[in-house]
């Protein structure tokens, strides 16, 4: 018998319904993979319940911990449950960000916007996303 990856050897989980606060208790500072996402009002973050199906330190380890979970699930999220540190980290190496390099991101951000406007069904589909990560 070959060598199991361990993720192979775990069987899969599924938490109960939580809020987005008991999952961010259960798993802080961590990227975890919810289904069953009950939404608040569509295509916002914010949602009354979700199940858990996959947790860990690397955005990597929910995806492979959820794969039982693929076939059963049209959707599931990839969430962060700590705090985004980017724009601190990236203050700390580059210094104070000048009016000149706002304007820059703020232009970017709307030609961002303009695209997915311009174009609502450009999402990667998540047949695709599976595809690439079972390739893997």
């Amino acid at each position: 018998m070959g060598r199991m990856i361990a993720a192979e050897k775990i069987a899969p989980m599924i938490t109960e319904p939580l809020t987005w606060s008991q999952i961010c208790e259960r798993y802080p500072d961590r990227w975890v993979c919810v289904v069953e996402i009950e939404w608040d009002e569509p295509r916002q973050f914010h949602f009354r319940t979700a199940r858990v199906v996959g947790h860990g330190t690397t955005r990597r380890e929910p995806f492979v911990q959820a794969r039982p979970w693929w076939d059963h699930y049209q959707q599931i999220g990839h969430y962060y449950t700590g705090e985004i540190v980017a724009a601190g980290l990236l203050a700390s190496l580059d210094g104070e960000p000048t009016e000149a390099v706002d304007a820059a991101w703020t232009a970017e951000i709307e030609r961002r916007a303009r695209a997915a406007i311009a174009n609502p069904d450009g999402d990667v589909a998540w047949e695709t996303v599976r595809a690439e990560l079972h390739a893997e």
